[in-house]
């Protein structure tokens, strides 16, 4: 019994897996024409049939399905505008009509005699006939895009339980903590008000990864004011170095928990070096529907030569993926003595 269920789940995942994924496109257009051929085929024989109106139909029925598909459901169904695109399709009906009337009557057979029926009921008749393919491939390209977002949510979900897991393991570096710990020590003796300021951005850090790193969304100013207070608490505990947090005028944004704390953390890392003055350079910008990030930092001479692409990198990369799909660029540069990053998305 559990064999033939799972052998049932392994073809109903392999006949999806043809429906959606896109090396399969030709085989599912190559499949429907053939479909469609033999079914004209089927309703009469080659010999009855006028080889071309059943090429024409084919050709009209073939328009109407691919221009559903391509631009009507894209344009307008899959942008809500649902009167827009009845209208729409009503109208690639009317001229999918016109012109299928016009060749059969000037090219196909001129001289075969006309119905004496109404334009009216020959539309009707008309859309009544083409009403299934209209069905058909709204179906089919609805049910596409609900199995890619189903599994898009589902592999979002297991990534960004997997990037918290990891914030909270990596990211809270137990030596940063314990240097921190020691410096403050040492202020408490020598400037208890700056040993203050200190603490109270420590426990803001704490708080950074042990609450707010839970929630998918966060506010931009409080990302903003945790990426301050890690440059300002690593200012501390190293010499020459150097940092600035640019805000954007409006910070009143939600976006993705720990987009930008790997690139923090990297430019941090990178930037380490005890022998000469360092920085690390972070600014914000809103552009529109746009929230463009740049990050930059010295490189270390003592470090050595490799590039910024770790597990932690490419995980934000793919959450970008899933959350953004395509609408937003990354860009790194890569000098002898500076690394920079300029992320944008929307918001």
């Amino acid at each position: 019994m559990k064999n033939a269920d799972l052998k049932e789940d392994t073809l109903e995942l392999y006949l999806v897996k043809i429906l959606i994924q896109n090396k399969y496109r030709i085989y599912r257009h190559l499949i429907g024409v053939v479909f469609l051929f033999l079914m004209f085929i089927s309703l009469q024989s080659i010999e009855e049939y006028n080889i071309y109106r059943l090429g024409i139909s084919l050709l009209i029925i073939l328009g109407v399905f691919y221009t559903n598909i391509y631009v009507l459901l894209p344009a307008l169904l899959y942008r809500k505008k649902y009167f827009k695109y009845l209208v729409s399709v009503v109208l690639l009906l009317l001229t999918s009509l016109v012109v299928s009337e016009i060749i059969d009557v000037f090219f196909v057979d001129p001289d075969a005699p006309q119905p004496q029926l109404s334009f009216l009921f020959i539309f009707l008749a008309y859309t009544v006939l083409l009403s299934p393919f209209i069905f058909v491939s709204t179906g089919i390209k609805i049910f596409q895009k609900w199995i890619k977002y189903d599994n898009r949510m589902k592999e979002l979900e297991k990534n960004t339980v997997e990037m918290e897991l990891k914030a909270l393991r990596n990211q809270i570096n137990p030596h940063f903590i314990f240097n921190t710990l020691n410096n403050l020590n040492y202020m408490i003796m020598k400037d208890q008000e700056k040993a203050s300021v200190i603490l109270s951005k420590l426990s803001g850090f704490l708080s950074h990864h042990l609450h707010e790193n839970h929630q998918k969304y966060i506010s931009l100013a409080s990302e903003i004011r945790f990426i301050h207070d890690h440059l300002d608490l690593e200012s501390i505990r190293r010499d020459y170095f150097t940092f600035e947090v640019t805000p954007p005028k409006e910070t009143d944004i939600e976006i993705p928990t720990n987009i930008f704390s790997v690139f923090v953390e990297n430019a941090i890392k990178h930037s380490l070096d005890p022998d000469v003055a360092s920085y690390v350079r972070v600014s914000f910008e809103k552009t529109g529907d746009m929230l463009v990030f740049n990050c930059i930092n010295t490189k270390s001479s003592n470090l050595p030569v490799k590039n910024h692409k770790g597990v932690g990198l490419k995980n934000v990369k793919r959450r970008l993926e899933l959350i953004y799909l395509d609408h937003y660029t990354l860009k790194t540069t890569n000098s002898e003595h500076i690394y920079s990053v300029e992320l944008t998305f929307p918001v």
